[in-house]
This record gives C-alpha cells, structure tokens and sequence, in this order.
C-alpha cells in the first residue's frame, strides 16, 4: 500500500477565489456597528420608559384630580370605623364630601362653606409612609405630617391662604383640630 504524502501547510493553499467567498470572521469594524445598534436599542429602551413612568399618575393623584374636578360630591362607602380614623375638620369649615381607599390608606376630599364650593376643597390622604403621594405638586399647596405610624398628606389649591393652611396643618400636626376656618366666606 503506498503511503499518502501529508497535506500541504496552509500558507501554501491556494487562495479562494469568487465573488462571494471571504473570510466571514467579524471584523472590528463588524463590531462597532453591532455596539453602535446594541447602544441605540438600549438608548431606545430607556426613552420610553421614561415616557411611560411620567404618563403614569400615582393613585393618590388620580384621586385629588377627580375630587377637584367633579362638582358634587361622590359620596363614601366607607365603613364607619375607617372614617373614624380621619380628623375632623369642621372646625376650619370643612366638610367631608368623599372618602376612598386609595394606595393602601384613605383618601379624603373636604369642600368649604358654600353649595358646590369649587373654590375651596381640601385633598387628604392618610396612609402608610411608602404610599406617600409627591411633595409638591404644582400650582398647589401640600403639607406632610406624621400621624403615627402613618403619615397624612394635605393638599390645597392655590388660592387658599398660605397662612391659613399652615395654621390647620399645625394643628393636625400637634394632635389637635382646627379652630379657624381655612377659606372664610
């Protein structure tokens, strides 16, 4: 049997021939381009997360907006205990127009003096410290007490008196109730 001479080195094959035979090793410029596509969908990525975490409104907000906006009351459904827990602010002239639960505490939406008193209304919500609407709202006035083990969030329009809310914020924040009212008529 005759022996076989050994396969020629590589460096002496032939070189390939053809339009469409090259070496299909990625290049550094192959690379770049897949980073520069992998950098844009993750850029892509974040965008609209953003957009979509700023479109969407904490529950406590939901609440304050649809309270501020509706005419008339939307009642409570709440039990009584529950309401027991809200303080009582018919010192500042204050009515309780609506409660719900809302993101693990109980919203409240307060009305002044007047029927209908689109001027004067009052958004609290008191809950637990995780459940904390944001600090500032704009256009708006908001204080944040602790209450406990719980935390209470006032919210006033605009046009309310900063001394005023300050003065019913104190007293809520010392244990006690309001003694003048917040929007006089």
């Amino acid at each position: 049997m005759p022996i076989q001479p050994p396969m020629p080195p590589l460096a002496a094959a032939p070189p390939l021939r053809g339009t469409g035979l090259r070496d299909r090793r990625p290049t550094r410029a192959d690379w770049l381009r897949f980073a520069a596509w992998v950098a844009f969908a993750m850029a892509l990525a974040g965008g609209i997360a953003l957009l979509v975490e700023r479109e969407r409104e904490p529950p406590v907000l939901a609440a304050h907006r649809a309270f501020t906006a509706s005419p008339r009351a939307g009642g409570s459904s709440l039990p009584a205990p529950v309401l027991a827990r809200l303080p009582d602010l018919s010192g500042a002239g204050l009515a309780l127009a609506q409660s719900q639960r809302v993101a693990g505490g109980v919203y409240a939406g307060y009305r002044g003096p007047g029927a209908g008193s689109s001027r004067c209304r009052l958004g609290l919500w008191l809950g637990p410290r995780d459940g904390l609407p944001p600090r500032q709202l704009p256009g708006s006035r908001v204080a944040l007490i602790s209450h406990g083990a719980d935390m209470l969030w006032l919210v006033v329009g605009g046009d309310v008196d900063p001394r005023r809310f300050g003065r019913l914020a104190a007293a809520l924040q010392l244990g006690g109730l309001p003694e003048d009212p917040l929007c006089p008529e």
